[in-house]
């Protein structure tokens, strides 16, 4: 877990997101206690601090959005049921859309459906299990792309001004993962010793303090699974009595302004589920010719983030920054949650005959991705994954993907890191790796070779 977020810290550096990482138990602990007084939190053992981090009420926010799109031109047609899809080749692009109001001949299909993906998924035919190729190199067959879990939600009946920080402003949304043992805040019994998490924060669309915990898994195939009615309304999807022990044990856990506080618990329904890929990372990717599905791993409501990365890739090129969510991943074994190398702006030029890429002259925003990154090995291919058989570089069509030998990559990297030194060309992303602000196994491996050979 800190190694995770770390990295995300790192990555948020590299783009210029402001936020601030700290490491230590004591040093943890004395940062929140510089937020809130009364933070208590145990095994605590880093803390990132995003200071740009919020949160929004997901109807108002997309009825703003919805203003938005008609404003410029777009026709919203509310209360229509997609039934299927039509194909004018037997299986390829897909032609039209088959409505409860009739079919709509359709150019170019976006998908982005939230937890009910898993049935526009199957109206696609898109397979419904797929091969992972797992860290240990094994390809497993038959694996579910969609499982849903039941998100654990509620709100604690308390002003939202209850939980502003020492300065009296309003506080970032917490989120919070420990393996201390957490014991019932009303009689002390425990209620877990293994790993467990919760998240909160002041919602005056709620009024109250506002959050959840884990969610819990469904274990019914997806097919089996009733999205609607969704949320609050389901008959299956709501929080147990389990729960609100468990989050308002958490809070006081956190802190201690709220001990004693169990009875403000709101008994009232709340929850939902999310549709999960089998990693837990969203899909964004082109299906059928012409169908993007954006696909969050969860309920969709965030994917509202990444809108002007899919409109940019839908209208001009594949977005860099967009290639570790591909579907290809799961047969390449190139996970999201291993390192990824990200080139930004570079294009994908193909791979000469002995497996080192064709590398054009570099955009300095590329090179800047060493600092977020294992390596700088190619500055001309889209993407690249480390697996322990060497790189996964994606070129040329979605999907395509070669393997370049570990020692094929680094000799390669080697003589181009070399010749930009010597063309005295070492911008500050060089300066990184060979100062070996990189730990990564292969960085510092290619850094001793730089510095052998500039000697």
């Amino acid at each position: 877990m800190h190694a995770q977020v770390g990295s995300i810290y790192e990555q948020q550096k590299l783009i210029g997101y402001e936020s601030v990482f700290v490491e230590g138990e004591r040093e943890s602990l004395d940062y929140m206690k510089s937020l809130f007084s009364d933070w208590q939190a145990r095994n605590i053992t880093s803390v990132l601090h995003e200071k740009r981090g919020g949160y929004a009420n997901n109807l108002a926010a997309v009825r703003g959005l919805a203003r938005k799109a008609t404003a410029l031109g777009v026709e919203i047609v509310a209360g229509v049921e997609v039934n299927g899809f039509q194909s004018s080749n037997g299986g390829g692009a897909i032609s039209a859309v088959e409505t409860s109001a009739g079919a709509i001949g359709s150019e170019y299909v976006i998908v982005a459906a939230g937890p009910w993906i898993n049935a526009i998924w199957n109206m696609l035919d898109l397979p419904k299990t797929i091969s992972v190729k797992g860290r240990d190199g094994k390809m497993h067959s038959d694996v579910r792309m969609w499982h849903y879990m039941a998100l654990q939600e509620g709100t604690l009946g308390v002003d939202p001004d209850f939980q502003k920080t020492n300065d009296g402003r309003m506080p970032p949304v917490i989120h919070v993962d420990t393996d201390a043992p957490l014991h019932s805040d009303r009689d002390g019994k425990l209620i877990t010793g293994k790993l467990w998490g919760l998240y909160y924060k002041p919602d005056f669309h709620f009024n109250g303090v506002q959050g959840g915990a884990m969610p819990g898994n469904v274990e019914r195939d997806a097919d089996d699974v009733r999205v609607d009615p969704y949320g609050p309304k389901s008959p299956e999807f709501v929080v147990t009595d389990n729960f609100a022990d468990m989050w308002t044990s958490a809070l006081a856990f956190c802190q201690k302004r709220f001990e004693g506080k169990h009875a403000l618990y709101r008994q009232e329904p709340s929850g939902g589920i999310g549709c999960f890929t089998p990693d837990s990372f969203p899909v964004f990717d082109r299906f059928r010719e012409n169908v993007y599905v954006i696909a969050d791993s969860n309920h969709g409501f965030k994917m509202i983030g990444v809108g002007e990365l899919v409109a940019g890739e839908l209208l001009a090129t594949r977005r860099a920054l967009l290639a570790p969510f591909r579907f290809s991943r799961y047969a390449a074994g190139s996970f999201t949650r291993h390192r990824t190398v990200l080139f930004r702006g570079a294009d994908a030029d193909g791979l000469d005959g002995d497996g080192s890429c064709i590398v054009p002259r570099a955009p300095r925003r590329a090179c800047a991705a060493l600092r977020a990154s294992e390596v700088m090995l190619f500055d001309g291919v889209t993407a690249a994954h480390f697996t322990d058989g060497g790189l996964v570089v994606e070129s040329g069509p979605p999907g395509s993907f070669s393997t370049i030998r570990k020692e094929t990559a680094l000799a390669h990297s080697c003589r181009r890191l070399c010749e930009r030194w010597r063309a005295n060309d070492p911008d500050e992303a060089l300066f990184d790796l060979i100062a070996h602000r990189r730990r990564a196994p292969w960085s510092r491996e290619l850094a001793a070779r730089v510095a052998q050979s500039i000697a």
